[in-house]
């Protein structure tokens, strides 16, 4: 027994060596300075291989896998959020005099589908004339749109949606392009259409299959000027872009006014109001969004900015807080890594990431990661949920040979590159990982690179 436990010893010690010989190859190779990196490889909590262990480094959306660990650990994958269709009276011959509230349980994925599926609900009640006004809940979180954590500058894309706990179709919109004839205006559609739009279309067709499409929103009272402008080639096929809206309020409450409509339900005061409804109002229609599982598993893949500020907020809600911030759910998520994980140095202003100020050292985010996988509450959903080589989500064109072998969560912004996650040997052994770049634009690119290759050789331990 002893002589065995001697061997697999020398093994591991083997392995480790021929570890680090290859990636200070690789390193090299790079010609990345390595003042800049942050790398770390973790298994059973002991560091087999690191490059500036303790550098506080900025993990852009890396800094998810905190906010992913924070929130499984608290909430359970099974929940949902509940959205509702509340009125206080009773109709009348088909017409409902007072208001009709609508409150969201600010659940990130109501979209579409879970708004037609509350106005397939009240159609029930035999509604045909809504003359009292839409009044929409948004009291769960703060009113905040816009996080003082994330960057300054605004810009109309889905990653810097607002956030509000009435929200809708991640706060987003859908902009499809498609060709005309050359010389003609293209073809400019908005999903969903509702009133909450005045749309300009300036796109033009051109010869060939080239795409530039370019999208601008203003503010024009409660409603939203969309202008879309640029080019799209007589033989591209249909384009989208995504534009983030800037008055969730008003943008839920116009859509809701829009399926009734489609459900054949007239709504008489289109002037979208707030409020809370009162003790005695009846809920007429209720449905609930994805599972938490499913959020998580979304905000990963794609790493959503949208998803992840929600949730801290709900973290924050669902412990109590009156109307919940950011900061009250990030009080949350550290007081749980501290606990459980016994992880405390680092600096998350921002639960997206969407900022240069969240600080955290590799190897920390990477014990982070070997300590959650083995919490049995915790790993499985996290796993899951990061990108696969191959798979859906930001690493469907990177790493090819580790589509079995590879979970990771990929960060991006400028001068910054991330990946941290999981490899494993397939031989039962699991490693954690995390590679962080903290540069210039140029060099970028090659920080990727070197990062997949990095990870490739993880899984040859």
């Amino acid at each position: 027994m002893l002589i065995k436990i001697l061997i697999l010893i020398l093994s591991v010690l083997n392995s480790t060596f021929v570890l680090a010989q290859n990636f200070e190859r690789i390193i090299k190779k790079s010609s990345l300075s390595q003042s800049d990196l942050g790398i770390c490889v973790v298994n059973h909590d002991k560091v087999l291989f690191e490059t500036n262990r303790d550098k506080q480094m900025t993990p852009a959306s890396l800094s998810k896998i905190l906010t992913a660990v924070g929130v499984l650990k608290t909430l359970s994958p099974e929940d949902k959020f509940e959205s509702k269709l509340l009125i206080t009276d009773l109709p009348q011959n088909g017409v409902l005099k007072g208001p009709i509230y609508v409150q969201t349980g600010a659940d990130p994925s109501f979209i579409s589908e879970t708004l037609w599926v509350l106005v397939n609900h009240f159609v029930r009640e035999g509604v045909t004339q809504i003359k009292g006004p839409i009044i929409v809940d948004h009291s769960l979180f703060d009113e905040k749109l816009y996080d003082e954590s994330r960057q300054s500058v605004r810009v109309d894309r889905a990653y810097d949606a607002p956030v509000s706990a009435a929200s809708f179709n991640w706060n987003s919109v859908n902009v499809y392009v498609r060709p005309g004839l050359k010389g003609d205006s293209a073809k400019v559609y908005l999903d969903p259409e509702s009133d909450y739009f005045v749309l300009s279309n300036q796109m033009k067709t051109v010869s060939g299959r080239d795409v530039d499409i370019q999208i601008s929103l203003d503010k024009v009272g409660s409603k939203e000027k969309v202008t879309v402008h640029g080019k799209i080639g007589a033989q591209s096929p249909e384009a989208v872009k995504f534009a983030s809206i800037q008055n969730p309020v008003q943008w839920l409450g116009a859509n809701l006014i829009s399926f009734l409509k489609q459900r054949g339900i007239s709504v008489e005061n289109t002037v979208v109001q707030t409020g809370v409804p009162p003790s005695q109002a009846r809920v007429v229609a209720k449905t609930q969004g994805w599972s938490l599982f499913e959020l998580v598993d979304g905000m990963m893949k794609y790493s959503n900015n949208f998803i992840a500020e929600m949730l801290v907020k709900q973290l924050a809600a669902r412990a109590g807080t009156k109307r919940a911030s950011i900061d009250d759910g990030l009080r949350e998520i550290k007081a749980t890594l501290k606990k459980e994980y016994k992880i405390e140095s680092y600096q998350l202003l921002n639960p997206s990431g969407f900022t240069n100020k969240n600080k955290i050292s590799a190897c920390d985010l990477s014990l982070l990661l070997d300590r959650a996988q083995k919490d049995f509450s915790v790993g499985p959903a996290l796993i899951s949920s990061m990108p696969r080589p191959g798979g859906e989500g930001t690493l469907k064109r990177r790493m090819k040979g580790g589509e079995h072998l590879i979970r990771a969560k990929t960060g991006l912004l400028s001068g910054v590159i991330g990946l941290a996650g999981y490899a494993s040997n397939g031989k039962g052994e699991v490693f954690s990982f995390a590679f962080m770049y903290n540069g210039t634009e140029s060099g970028e690119e090659r920080a990727r690179n070197l990062f997949d290759q990095l990870a490739l050789e993880v899984t040859k331990l």
